[in-house]
């Protein structure tokens, strides 16, 4: 990005500037019909040249072309300031995901306490005669969901912490 804003910058003091060519060039030929090499005569030849372009008059070009390449630096700007905007963005949405995802683990690891403590308490209660086995197996359910919600939660925080890396652009 950097380096298109540095050549249109270049672009733009390049347009009004005059322009000067060196030209040179070295060449060896040979002028013999037949193939007797050792018989050739192999003449040299060498020139050097200078060409100067001033523009006299270029039919109104350079100041478009500068117009132009002043609103494509300003566009390549704009395009510039979105990404950063759009990065920042995504990095807070991903930061509070993940404060979400750990604030979910806390509640859940509070679920299967309880749940836990519950079954606890109706296996108790079933072995003193006070609960039916129905209530011991919904109590043992309930242990496995919250289990599942909590293994959930966990998930949710690796891919949380997932996208905030990728936000930051370390993956």
């Amino acid at each position: 990005m950097r380096d298109t804003i540095i050549a249109i910058v270049v672009t733009l003091t390049v347009i009004i500037l005059i322009g000067l060519d060196f030209i040179s060039q070295y060449q060896i030929q040979s002028q013999q019909d037949n193939f007797k090499c050792s018989q050739y005569v192999w003449p040299y030849s060498f020139y050097v040249g200078v060409q100067l372009n001033i523009p006299i008059f270029n039919g109104f070009k350079n100041g478009y072309k500068a117009k132009q390449s002043t609103i494509a630096l300003q566009e390549l700007q704009n395009a510039a300031e979105r990404l950063n905007s759009k990065v920042l963005l995504e990095y807070r949405k991903a930061g509070r995901d993940y404060k979400e995802a750990i604030a979910k683990v806390k509640i859940q690891q509070d679920v299967l306490h309880a749940a836990e403590s519950s079954l606890s308490f109706i296996n108790g209660r079933y072995q003193k005669g006070m609960n039916r086995y129905q209530d011991v197996l919904d109590a043992q359910l309930i242990v496995m969901q919250a289990k599942n919600n909590y293994n959930k939660a966990a998930y949710d925080v690796y891919v949380a912490l997932f996208e905030k890396n990728m936000a930051l652009g370390n993956l």
